[in-house]
């Protein structure tokens, strides 16, 4: 059992065949796909069974080739006049089987195709066997045929990739009434003439009948023209060959002259078979000649200022008769004013036509500063740049004015107005310097009071400065306007003066505003020291406000100012790092100051010692009056320890007394914090900070 696969270098040509009960397989077109013409290597797969292993043949070459075909005809009659027709039935065959055949019948008589149409293939069936066979009908009209009399005629098919061709035998068709040989003439109806000197062309068709062939020789005349026309157009020698019975085309050439006249021509075109010249036909062509392509200027007039000033002109060209292309333009003086010299001219330039449209183009017309003031008139030439043989010009009126007389180089001053906050202070006007006629240089600029409040001394100055004009635009710089601390306060006016080489001097007013100011101070602010027991320490922030614009070093210093009653041990004070502050600004500045307290409680103790001090004093005035020589020291010693006990007789006694309320220090303290300035020592402020120790 199993099945059997035919295998083309090792890929299948169809489905599997089934073993039959003698263990063969058949492959036929009857129940598999025909093989196409070309070479194979074939082989057969055993796909294997339950008692049988897979197995494989080894491979055979096998060539098809088309099969060989035969074609048969059957005519509807042997006999046709002029007005008939024949029917011819037609069919071809193979002693092959496969594809059904595709491809052609052709009915032909010689080399004259009469007709042909494809055929419908079929699977006939002769004597048990099958064949393919395929049959077309054609209908041939009896005019198709070449000739009068017996006209051989066959039947041709094809082929196709499966099928060869093949041809019937002929069959004798008997055509009568037919008219002679011959053909019509036909033309495209018209044909152009793109200007005078051009060319143009013409198809002309040669439609045979009646079986003419050969070939038929073209010729043409002019049959009307416009009035009093110069040479008209012409055509070229030409021939058409007819080979069977469709038509030929010949192209006819018609040329003309530069002096032909444009207009419309009617051509008759004559065509003659060119073997006996007896027949002929003709057809008539009308040709038309257009004008020759051309353009139109015209410009726009120009007025130039003075002598070296340039303008433009807004030149246009428009086309006619289909002119298309680049126009060269060139301008030249066509007349000026007696004497004049140096006339203007213009850039050579050129414009586009691309349609019917016009063009335009700006013309630059140019002076120099020696052209003689006046009316002038150009000529504008425009040459078409693919022959040079189109121009045409227009004029173009040129008005140049007078020179007039140039301004003398110069400029101009303006100065913003500025306020100085205090006397002593200074300020910066800005200056702009405008050049005027090509002023370029450096323009000194000073000033001086034009106006001043009543009795004011001691005015602001401004100090030198210079800007410098190196093109048209304007130069800026600034102007320091400088005040004294005894300048008076008000509003001043500065004129200001600006000079330069070889220009006139020009000046500027400014407004001055000098304010009466504050005098620079400061002022010392701080926060209060809470101490919660004695031998710790608190900080206070000084701040000093500075006002009047006051700026600079500050030294600081601090003192005890008040204590509680009975205190025997005082807080001290200090700045840390340093006891001077910078301000800088209008900003405030920041100092620490420190105050810190002792635990050490020491008493203060009172003495009186009069009564002691007072012995003693006796006593040495008792030794006042013993001579030095008879002073004896044990005796002296004995006065002193007498005066001595005088002394705490007549005191009262030696005694101490201490007061002990509050000997650590707690309670409410001031410290007075004084600053002043470092340059001049004459700006003083203070301020009291409070400490609180528990």
């Amino acid at each position: 059992t199993g099945t059997v696969t035919l295998l083309n270098n090792g890929v299948s040509v169809g489905p599997p065949v089934a073993l039959n009960s003698k263990g063969t397989a058949s492959y036929n077109v009857y129940d598999q796909q025909p093989l196409a013409p070309g070479s194979y290597q074939l082989a057969a797969s055993y796909s294997g069974d339950a008692s049988y292993n897979p197995s494989t043949s080894s491979s055979s070459n096998l060539t098809i080739t088309k099969a060989q075909t035969i074609s048969a005809e059957s005519p509807s009659t042997l006999n046709v006049s002029a007005n008939g027709s024949v029917t011819f039935t037609t069919s071809m065959g193979a002693d092959s089987i496969g594809n059904l055949p595709t491809g052609n019948m052709v009915i032909q008589s010689g080399s004259t195709v009469l007709g042909q149409a494809a055929i419908q293939g079929s699977y006939q069936t002769e004597n048990n066997i099958v064949i393919v066979a395929g049959t077309a009908t054609i209908t041939v009209p009896a005019n198709k045929f070449p000739q009068n009399g017996t006209n051989p005629v066959t039947a041709y098919y094809s082929g196709d990739a499966n099928y060869s061709a093949s041809n019937s035998g002929a069959v004798g068709i008997t055509v009568t009434g037919l008219s002679a040989p011959g053909f019509t003439l036909s033309s495209s109806g018209n044909a152009t003439v793109g200007s005078p000197g051009a060319s143009g062309s013409a198809a002309i068709t040669v439609v045979p009948s009646a079986g003419f062939t050969g070939t038929v020789n073209l010729t043409c005349s002019v049959v009307t023209a416009p009035s009093n026309a110069a040479s008209p157009p012409s055509c070229a020698a030409a021939s058409a060959t007819v080979a069977g019975t469709s038509a030929a085309t010949a192209t006819l050439t018609i040329g003309s002259t530069s002096s032909t006249t444009p207009g419309s021509y009617i051509l008759n075109v004559l065509g003659k078979d060119a073997a006996t010249g007896r027949i002929s036909a003709s057809t008539s062509l009308t040709v038309t000649v257009n004008s020759a392509p051309a353009f139109a200027l015209a410009a726009t007039p120009v007025t130039l200022t003075s002598p070296g000033a340039s303008g433009s002109s807004s030149l246009t060209v428009t086309p006619a008769n289909l002119f298309t292309g680049t126009v060269n333009l060139v301008c030249a003086v066509l007349s000026a004013q007696g004497g004049a010299v140096s006339a203007p001219t213009c850039a050579p330039a050129s414009a586009s036509v691309t349609g019917s449209s016009p063009a335009t183009v700006t013309l630059t017309i140019d002076s120099t500063s020696m052209t003689t003031p006046g009316a002038y008139s150009l000529a504008v030439t425009g040459t078409d740049a693919a022959t040079g043989k189109i121009s045409a010009s227009t004029t173009m009126a040129v008005t140049v004015g007078a020179a007039a007389l140039r301004a003398a180089p110069s400029f101009a001053l303006a100065a913003t107005a500025i306020t100085i906050a205090n006397p002593g202070n200074s300020a910066s006007s800005t200056v702009t310097v405008t050049p005027a006629n090509g002023f370029t240089g450096v323009v000194g600029l000073s000033c001086a009071v034009a106006s001043a409040p009543d009795g004011a001394v001691s005015a602001p100055v401004c100090s030198s400065a210079s800007e410098n004009v190196t093109g048209s635009s304007a130069a800026t710089g600034t102007l320091n306007v400088v005040t004294t601390s005894s300048t008076t306060p008000g509003t001043y006016t500065l004129m200001l003066t600006g000079t330069a080489s070889g220009v006139a001097p020009e000046t500027a007013t400014m407004t001055v505003i000098v304010n009466q100011g504050t005098t620079p101070s400061f002022t010392l602010s701080n926060t209060t020291i809470g101490i919660t027991s004695i031998g710790g320490s608190g900080t206070s922030t000084i701040t000093i406000t500075p006002s009047g614009g006051f700026n600079g070093q500050v030294n600081l210093k601090c003192a005890l100012s008040s204590s509680p009653a009975g205190v025997t041990t005082e807080p001290v004070c200090s700045f840390g790092l340093g006891s001077t502050v910078i301000v800088s600004g209008d900003a405030p500045a920041t100092v620490t100051m420190t105050v810190t307290t002792s635990n050490s409680a020491t008493a203060a103790v009172e003495e009186h010692w009069f009564g002691t001090a007072g012995g003693i004093a006796v006593a040495g005035l008792l030794l006042i009056g013993v001579p030095v020589r008879r002073r004896r020291w044990p005796v002296l010693l004995v006065l002193l320890l007498l005066g001595g006990i005088a002394g705490i007789g007549c005191g009262g006694g030696g005694s101490k007394s201490s007061s002990t309320s509050n000997p650590a220090g707690a309670g409410a303290y001031a410290f007075t914090v004084t600053g002043t300035d470092a340059t001049t020592g004459t700006i003083v402020g203070t301020t009291t900070v409070t400490v609180n120790v528990q």
